[in-house]
C-alpha cells in the first residue's frame, strides 16, 4: 500500500520536472520572437507617438439611473500624416474609476477614437456617489500611454 503511494509520488514529481523543464526550453524561443514593439515598423522609423487625452463630463451632476455622457478627443503629436505614419486605426480608450478604499483605478467603460478625433462614452450609475474618474489610453504600438486629467462626477 504504501508502495503505491510513493508510486504515485514519484510520478507526479516527473510530470511537474517534465513540464518545467519544457517550459524553460520554449522560453529563449519565445523571447527571440519579441514583443510587437520590437518588430513593428514604428520601432524602425522612430519612437512612438505621444498624446493627449482630453474629456470632460456633459454635466457634471446626474440623477442616480441618468446616463453620464463622458466626450473628449484625443490630440496626437504629428498626425498630419495619419495614414503614412500608421494611425489610421482607432485606439483604445477606458473610463476608469478611482476606488478611494484601495486607491487604484478600476476599469468600468471602453471605447475607441481615432487619433486628432472625438470620443463619447456613455454609462448608468444607478447608486448615489460622487466619482473621481479620467480616461486612459494604454501603449500601443503607434501611440504611447495618456491619461486625461480627473473629472469629478456628482450622482443624485
Amino acid at each position: 500500500m504504501n508502495h503505491t503511494l510513493i508510486s504515485h509520488a514519484g510520478r507526479a514529481f516527473a510530470a511537474l520536472a517534465i513540464s518545467c523543464a519544457l517550459v524553460a526550453g520554449f522560453a529563449p524561443a519565445a523571447s527571440a520572437i519579441g514583443s510587437p514593439d520590437q518588430t513593428s515598423s514604428v520601432a524602425v522609423h522612430g519612437k512612438k507617438k505621444k498624446a493627449k487625452l482630453q474629456a470632460e463630463a456633459e454635466k457634471k451632476e446626474i440623477k442616480a439611473g441618468e446616463k453620464a455622457k463622458i466626450k473628449g478627443r484625443m490630440d496626437v503629436e504629428d498626425a498630419a500624416n495619419a495614414r503614412t505614419d500608421g494611425l489610421e486605426s482607432v485606439e483604445p480608450i477606458i473610463l476608469q474609476k478611482l476606488d478611494i478604499r484601495t486607491n487604484t483605478w478600476v476599469n468600468i467603460a471602453d471605447g475607441g477614437c481615432k487619433p486628432n478625433g472625438k470620443y463619447k462614452i456613455e454609462l448608468t450609475f444607478t447608486l448615489r456617489a460622487t466619482l473621481t474618474l479620467r480616461v486612459y489610453h494604454p501603449a500601443s504600438a503607434t501611440i504611447d500611454l495618456a491619461v486625461s486629467a480627473n473629472i469629478l462626477l456628482k450622482i443624485l
